[in-house]
């Protein structure tokens, strides 16, 4: 009988690949739309000093999840789904700071054509992302974890603008329009977005739990069908076993038999076989007689 720690490791392997297989489907049109909008930048927006980084990490951003998961499919079976799970957060980690400085770099560019509210908008787009990137884990420690670096970049940002540190192109004058050195209202910013966050999260982790107790609840009822199925093949199996005891012995049996018909046939043959050479010799003693008396008679006729 299987081992079944062993079978539940598998099964979260597969529940694994089955949710790497969705996010490899829905990351393969950003690609695509990362190009386009490489494409289009160069004719809409205004050039500025860092485009190309910028281009670069939105690139990075796109293809990275396709050689981690690649390496993860062809190291499968040495891999556990604790090591595999470490290895995804690994790589949303640096998607998620990738999306942290594509963001710093396009900063002037937001605020030029929105007005400001960059805390909002980041906010927004982390949210996004987080609800994303943790839709392949089954895990509260593995959500809390983003919610709470999404959190601190959030807090990076407002410091970035508190001080004043976000990157300066002339093409786009926008310093005035951030909050620099204005305590007040990067704080509420940052509250707000952070309640917002927090909001949309406890939901998130309200349909998580459901979700969580329903697989929770299916998973106990696969356990109770597995080890019916295991009982049910253990007898399945204690039948055939003693099916096949029973035909082994009733072969033998019939073997037996067969081997006694076929010494009777053959004494049967050889009986058979005596009486005809004793009928043969039977006869040819009555010929033998027959001619005696012809003798005989053939005598007393001459005397």
């Amino acid at each position: 009988m299987a081992n079944p720690e062993y079978n539940e490791e598998s099964k979260r392997k597969a529940e694994i690949m089955r949710k790497i297989d969705e996010i490899i489907r829905m990351r393969k049109p950003l690609i695509l739309a990362a190009i386009f909008f490489i494409v289009i930048s160069e004719f809409i927006f205004k050039p500025y000093p860092t485009a190309y980084i910028a281009y670069a990490v939105l690139i990075l951003l796109s293809i990275l999840i396709f050689p981690v998961i690649y390496f993860i499919k062809k190291k499968a079976d040495a891999l556990s789904s604790r090591t595999i799970y470490l290895i995804i957060t690994g790589e949303f980690v640096v998607e998620t700071l990738s999306v942290f400085i594509l963001f710093y770099l396009w900063v002037p560019i937001i605020t030029y054509y929105m007005g400001g509210g960059i805390i909002f908008i980041l906010g927004l787009i982390l949210i996004l992302w987080v609800i994303t990137d943790i839709s392949i884990f089954d895990s509260k420690i593995y959500s809390q974890f983003f919610f709470l670096l999404a959190c601190m970049f959030l807090i990076i940002f407002g410091l970035f603008e508190y001080l004043g540190l976000y990157p300066v192109y002339s093409s786009y004058p926008v310093e005035n329009l951030y909050h620099t050195g204005q305590v007040t209202s990067l704080t509420l910013s940052l509250l707000m977005v952070i309640i917002m966050l927090s909001i949309i999260y406890s939901r998130f982790q309200g349909s998580w739990k459901t979700l969580s107790k329903q697989t929770k609840d299916l998973k106990e009822l696969n356990d109770v069908l597995d080890i019916k199925v295991n009982e049910r093949t253990h007898e399945l199996e204690e039948a055939k076993n003693e099916l096949e005891k029973n035909v082994e012995e009733r072969t033998k049996e019939l073997n037996e038999k067969v081997e006694e018909l076929e010494k009777f046939r053959k004494l049967s043959i050889g009986r058979e076989l005596k009486m005809i050479e004793l009928k043969k010799t039977l006869q040819d003693s009555d010929k033998t007689i027959a001619e005696l008396n012809k003798v005989i008679e053939d005598l007393k006729r001459k005397k």
